[in-house]
């Protein structure tokens, strides 16, 4: 036997990487016959417990490769992030900020047209509050980019509508976005 331990840590590897079914069902097969000598059959328990937790380990590693359940944890982690860290903004916000969410709120509105730099939005949207909705290749119009509020964030300004009062124009005067920068101001 040699007695190099690199040798030895390529079988294990090869031991692991293999079927483990297979190797369990041979190591309980040979401490079952009949003539087996003591340290056979210790050899064979002690294969048979080796193999079974190498089962064991392949059986969980599949389940989690099929259920991602890392995948869902991170992904309701991030979430509740993304409302707290809003939760969090929301008494600091700038008046032309909470006019446009404001409006969206009023409109029931979660997804406009805005110059490509966001105009009046440009800071909800380096915040993540407002994101492009584009999808990779689309062609765009530079004053017409389809932007959202992701669904956590709406979903949190839903239950703090309160805190962004609307006030609709005066009779007889237009509408407009208050993310829009007009073209006189740039």
């Amino acid at each position: 036997m040699s007695t190099d331990p690199t040798r030895w840590i390529d079988v294990f590897k090869t031991v692991i990487a293999t079927g483990g079914w297979y190797k369990l069902a041979i190591a309980s097969a040979a401490g079952c016959y009949p003539d087996a000598q003591p340290w056979e059959i210790r050899s064979a328990a002690a294969l048979t417990l080796l193999f079974g937790l190498l089962t064991i380990a392949s059986i969980v590693t599949t389940l989690l490769n099929f259920f991602p359940i890392r995948k869902w944890i991170l992904h309701w982690v991030n979430i509740r992030r993304m409302k707290h860290g809003f939760k969090e903004y929301i008494p600091v916000m700038t008046p032309k900020e909470r006019e446009i969410l404001a409006y969206l709120l009023a409109h029931n509105q979660k997804t406009f047209t805005a110059d490509s730099d966001g105009g009046h939005a440009a800071s909800l949207l380096s915040r993540g509050i407002v994101i492009v909705v584009a999808q990779p290749g689309q062609r765009l119009d530079g004053r017409r980019v389809p932007m959202t509020i992701p669904d956590p964030i709406w979903d949190v300004l839903q239950q703090h509508k309160a805190e962004f009062p609307y006030t609709p124009p005066e009779n007889g005067e237009p509408e407009t976005h208050p993310w829009r920068i007009p073209w006189m101001a740039r």
